[in-house]
């Protein structure tokens, strides 16, 4: 079934975060630098947003089926996929630079630091271009269902 319907996997994903919400700590957050600019994000808030997202785009694909519109199976993979793993490592990063504290850094780690916003940005850059994909997915199977419907009569 998960074969020929994988955005079922964004339906558990997202039961998976909302378990996760209430879980989480709520003072644990996601600190990204983008030149000067501090972005603070709150976890709890992150996961709200994952939960939206992965919902509301289970629940296009889900009418998309319904409505018998044939989209490209290859690129719901891909979408799929690319959401789940840019989610994993954007969750990863972030947490590899909450264990490192101002307090608990060494001389080295100033000399040279690894920079995870640097990494957290191409994260979201490949998950906002992953949405990208979804919406020209969507756009280009309905075109060919009007096509398809314009031949027919």
């Amino acid at each position: 079934m998960i074969k020929k319907k994988p955005y079922l996997i964004l339906v558990f994903a997202s039961i998976i975060f909302l378990l996760l919400y209430f879980l989480v700590n709520t003072n644990s957050k996601m600190v990204l630098n983008l030149h000067d600019t501090y972005f603070v994000i709150l976890i709890s808030h992150l996961f709200l947003f994952f939960i939206f997202l992965f919902g509301v785009t289970s629940l296009i694909y889900i009418l998309l089926d319904f409505f018998k519109v044939n989209i490209l199976i290859w690129s719901v993979w891909f979408h799929v996929l690319g959401l789940i793993v840019a989610t994993s490592i954007l969750l990863y990063l972030n947490d590899l630079s909450n264990q490192f504290d101002a307090k608990q850094k060494t001389f080295e780690d100033f000399i040279s630091p690894t920079d995870f916003n640097k990494y957290m940005f191409i994260s979201i850059l490949v998950f906002l271009s992953l949405q990208l994909l979804f919406i020209i997915n969507i756009f280009v199977a309905i075109i060919k269902k009007m096509r398809l419907l314009r031949a027919s009569q």
